[in-house]
Order: C-alpha cells, then structure tokens, then sequence
C-alpha cells in the first residue's frame, strides 16, 4: 500500500493538473497540429509526476551511485581502523598481564601436546574485523546519510530537467503556433494582391479626350 500524499506533493499534483488542462485548452491538442511538442510536453509532465509521486525510484538510484563510488570502500576502512583503535586499550593492558605473569593459562598438558605434534596455537581473533554480515558504525551511521543527499539531489536534478523539457515544449508550441499565423497572413496577403490584380485588367482604362475635341 502506497503512503499517503502529503501537502506539498498534494499542491505540486493539482499544480500539473492545472498546467496540463491549460496546454491542452489554449494550443487545442486535439486538432492534431503539433503533435512533436505535445509529445515532449507529455513525457515531461509524466517525469515530473513521477517524482512528486514516486521517491523510491530516487531512492534506489542514490543507492546505486553510492555503491558504485569509492565511498563504501573508504567507509570499511575507516570502520577496522576505529575498530582497531577501540581495541587498543585491551590489548595493551592484556600484554602488560602477560608480561607480569597474569595472562590466561593454558589447559594442563597442552604444551607437551603441542610440542609433541609441532603444531603452533591458533592465531588469536582480530578483534578490529568486522563480522561478516555486519556493517560497521561509520557505515551505518554515514552511508544512509550519504544515500539520502545523492537521492535528493538526483530527484532535485530530474525535477529542473523535466521542468526545463515542460517549458521548452511549450516554447516549441508557441512558436509553431506563431509561424503558422504568419503562414496564413502572408497567404492572406497573397490573395489581396491578386484579386487587385485581376480587378485592374478587368476594368478598362478611361482614356482623356483629345483637346481639339473638348473646345468643339
């Protein structure tokens, strides 16, 4: 089930309604002329639905920008290394034991058990590894931060995008609207001139009378 809407994405969705039936209504998309900037005016209107509408989809693209970036590598190493030095103070107060004659003792027999098969004892944890599975404090804290700003951006970006797109098919449109007008004018123009035309060889030339004729 989808979330609810809230205000701003309520107001962008009748914002859109608004300029859609206003396209619609002044450049009359259903006469079919222009259908290129209609097209243009309908793919951007869609995108920019979808991200009033649809936030996962940015959502996911800022999780894949992040995972294809350096920055979960760097966060893993950053995390062992805080993990290390988290570590630190126990390892050194461990070796001072040692040193004193404190530290663990071994079960009885396990030196001759080991001497005897030549084995070493196994190595001690690391304990500035991770656990696999897990996922460190700086990655957990920082990374979804990350992801949340690339996402906003990107969403921001297609927004300005399809906003631009919107406005430039209405540009188009108006311009073809424009060029259409001065198409008919000038045909207008053309048929004035030649109804003129014909108007002028249809009537006959007055022609003046002679002067001797006039003063007889």
């Amino acid at each position: 089930m989808s979330s609810p809407l809230t205000l701003w994405q309520e107001f962008a969705l009748v914002a859109l309604t608004g300029v859609s039936f206003l396209y619609a209504g002044v450049f009359r998309v259903w006469s079919g002329r222009g259908l290129g900037a209609d097209s243009v005016f309908a793919v951007a209107i869609a995108a920019l639905v979808t991200v009033v509408t649809v936030p996962s989809v940015f959502d996911k693209a800022g999780a894949h920008i992040v995972e294809w970036s350096p920055l979960p590598e760097a966060l893993d190493a950053a995390d062992a290394r805080t993990a290390e030095l988290a570590a630190l103070p126990s390892r050194l107060i461990e070796g001072a034991l040692e040193r004193l004659g404190f530290g663990p003792k071994a079960p009885p027999g396990s030196d001759d058990v080991e001497a005897a098969s030549g084995a070493s004892p196994p190595d001690a944890p690391d304990v500035a590894d991770v656990p696999e599975g897990e996922t460190g404090w700086l990655t957990s804290q920082v990374r979804p931060s990350v992801e949340g700003l690339v996402a906003l951006l990107v969403r921001v970006a297609s927004a300005a995008m399809a906003t631009l797109v919107l406005l430039l098919a209405i540009l188009l449109r108006v311009v073809t609207g424009l060029a259409r007008r001065l198409r008919q004018i000038g045909d207008r123009l053309e048929a004035l001139e030649a109804s003129k035309a014909s108007q002028a060889i249809a009537v006959p030339e007055r022609r003046e009378r002679p002067p001797d004729l006039q003063r007889a």
